[in-house]
């Protein structure tokens, strides 16, 4: 890995900060926040595409956006209550958490959403997608209890893997 993308702040401003690994040194700021905002969860596509959120201080957590940025650093879309974003291994899928608690695909290139509508995803459940962007797994309630779930996204069958958090599929570069 060259690079690790972050949130910094810089001058009592939030700013999301691509950081070269190899020199030990900020390589390029991507985005800086207003003075009464605060950004989390920056992530970043293999094809240049950022999303994160961003928080206006002193609001609810409800009123967040989800923004994505373009390759070339202009707005993209801008997405009320939009949560927990990952990218796909092609960077061409996006999936987020919508305010209303539901697991979102947005495919950016040609810009299909499509909303699923599954059991046990609550406001703070986390997403992962495998490489083949045919599978999704996330931690959701079931029977009061934090499981993993595995959902086939072309069929959307699911699979209950057992009690668990954050899932995290590791791709092989």
């Amino acid at each position: 890995m060259d690079n690790l993308i972050l949130t910094d702040t810089f001058i009592d401003t939030e700013a999301v900060i691509l950081y070269d690994m190899k020199k030990c040194s900020l390589s390029q700021i991507l985005y800086t926040a207003g003075e009464d905002s605060t950004i989390e969860d920056p992530v970043l596509s293999q094809n240049g595409y950022l999303a994160f959120e961003q928080y206006k201080i002193g609001r609810d957590f409800s009123e967040n956006e989800l923004i994505v940025l373009n390759p070339d650093g202009t707005q993209g879309v801008s997405i009320l209550g939009g949560k927990n974003p990952i990218w796909s291994k092609n960077g061409n899928l996006l999936i987020y958490i919508d305010k209303n608690g539901n697991i979102v695909s947005h495919n950016i290139e040609n810009d299909k959403i499509s909303v699923l509508s599954i059991m046990g995803v609550a406001w703070d459940t986390m997403t992962s997608i495998s490489d083949d962007e045919q599978y999704l797994i996330y931690n959701g309630v079931v029977d009061e209890k934090m499981t993993l779930v595995l959902l086939d996204l072309n069929t959307l069958d699911y699979q209950l893997l057992g009690e668990g958090y954050y899932p995290n599929w590791r791709w092989d570069n």
